[in-house]
């Protein structure tokens, strides 16, 4: 593993929960209410969402500088999936 940590569908599924769970007992509502809803009416990013971003972030940080860039492209086009299998260039 290459990342500094690997979440599964699992552990996402239990992160999202727990998100909601809190944000809806910190605002003392119902359980019923839609997480989604209620994120984009607080215009709140959801973790999962936040750690998309700095994945996409520091994929870009890698591509402008030009020792990481060869790197990244020459692992890309030499197929080297043994190498990106437990990584987020993988998803990219």
């Amino acid at each position: 593993m290459y990342d500094c940590f690997n979440l599964n569908k699992t552990d996402l599924d239990r992160i999202t929960v727990t998100e909601g769970n809190t944000v809806k007992s910190s605002l003392n509502l119902f359980n019923r209410i839609y997480m989604t809803e209620l994120f984009l009416g607080l215009k709140m990013d959801t973790t999962i969402n936040t750690v998309v971003k700095y994945k996409l972030s520091l994929f870009i940080r890698l591509l402008k500088n030009e020792l990481t860039k060869c790197v990244l492209e020459e692992i890309i086009t030499e197929g080297k999936e043994v190498e990106i299998r437990n990584t987020f260039l993988i998803e990219w």
